[in-house]
């Protein structure tokens, strides 16, 4: 049986643990420098209260604030054991650098594994939305100013402490390259223009300032068909989503929530198997696009008008 350290013990922490436990992980201990909170996780878990990051188990899940996920990441990693990491993985473009260097570090970008990012990523593979689709992707969520505050303290704005979720979607659903990208984000609010190599654009923003809301709302404007997902913040992409026009999606992902579970299940199988699952490098481009903020603006008046 595998062993689990759950390193944070909040809310993620929490997640993090049942669906490890569903996964027939056994968690052998909790690290948090808050010890109540530590204590309380390993109640409900079984666990210990670990007083140092010293584990000898195979499994390992960092949940804590993001500016320490690349030293616990350092500390933890190595061959024959499995890493969980929430999002974002780094603060920096250097932490991000660092984390693509350890062995096994599986991101906890959960919208991947959905039912509408499978079907979604089907159709764009097929060229089903034509040459010159165009994806509109809002988030219009609610965080009060005290969440603002507390993700600042982490080196953190709207688009990596949340909108890094729907900037890595967009861009594995697409699945092509970015060859132009114009950003721009605050603690509330986040705006992103992509330009794809084969002619897609994408534009997604995020709004965390107006009362009580949580929509998240992906369209794809295409030719001869066009797509839409309608849904909350807690793992959108476990909808279905509508298309228009003359297609039948074949590709299935995970329903319902949370999609946490269905990752670590699929992790665990994959790390059991010696193959490959996701890893810092597929999501490096998109966390290096949050951080950086830097455009590449080719010539083109297509490009150019969606920039400005």
């Amino acid at each position: 049986m595998h062993s689990a350290l759950v390193v944070g013990a909040g809310t993620s922490g929490f997640l993090h643990a049942l669906a490890l436990r569903s996964a027939g992980v056994r968690i052998a201990a909790v690290f948090d420098p808050d010890a109540e909170r530590a204590r309380d996780l390993a109640a409900v878990t079984g666990a210990k209260v670990a007083t140092s990051l010293a584990f000898e188990g195979d499994v390992a899940a960092i949940c804590s604030p993001p500016q320490h996920h690349v030293a616990q990441a350092s500390a933890l990693a190595r061959p024959g054991r499995l890493l969980f990491l929430e999002k974002p993985v780094a603060c920096d473009t250097a932490g991000l650098a660092r984390l693509s260097s350890l062995p096994n570090i599986v991101p906890i970008l959960q919208w991947r594994m959905g039912q509408a990012s499978a079907m979604l990523r089907e159709a764009f593979a097929a060229d089903a939305f034509g040459p010159r689709a165009h994806v509109d992707c809002e988030l219009a969520l609610h965080r009060d100013a005290a969440f603002r505050a507390r993700t600042a303290d982490w080196g953190c704005d709207a688009l990596l402490s949340i909108g890094v979720h729907a900037l890595d979607l967009v861009m594995f659903c697409v699945g092509r390259p970015v060859v132009a990208s114009r950003i721009t984000s605050s603690p509330s609010r986040g705006s992103v223009f992509l330009a794809f190599a084969g002619g897609t654009t994408a534009r997604i923003t995020i709004d965390l300032d107006g009362p009580a809301r949580d929509r998240v709302r992906l369209a794809v404007h295409g030719a001869p068909i066009s797509a839409e997902l309608l849904a909350g913040e807690a793992d959108p992409t476990s909808a279905p989503v509508r298309f228009a026009g003359p297609w039948t999606p074949r590709a299935r992902g995970a329903t319902g929530s949370p999609l946490l579970v269905p990752l670590v299940h699929a992790a665990l199988a994959a790390f059991e198997r010696g193959s490959p699952f996701l890893g810092i490098s597929d999501v490096a481009a998109a966390h290096a696009l949050a951080l950086t903020k830097n455009g590449v603006y080719p010539e083109g008046d297509a490009v150019r008008s969606g920039l400005q």
